[in-house]
């Protein structure tokens, strides 16, 4: 999804909450835990894997 895409969906895009290169389930848990643990964490998850996306699953 582009970040034009996000901004005709109303959705904003913030860089701050962006995580490339998680390739595995354990990785992908630990930026789901820094993600949550942040004052004003993200209401939902992207993940383009499902390995990445096991293990933000796993983390919640």
């Amino acid at each position: 999804m582009s970040t034009l895409s996000l901004v005709e969906a109303g959705a904003p895009y913030d860089d701050r909450l962006v995580r490339d290169g998680v390739r595995d389930p354990a990785a992908a848990g630990r930026v789901v835990a820094e993600l949550l643990d942040r004052p004003d964490p993200p209401t939902a998850f992207f993940s383009l894997t499902r390995r990445s996306g096991v293990g933000a699953r796993a983390e919640r």
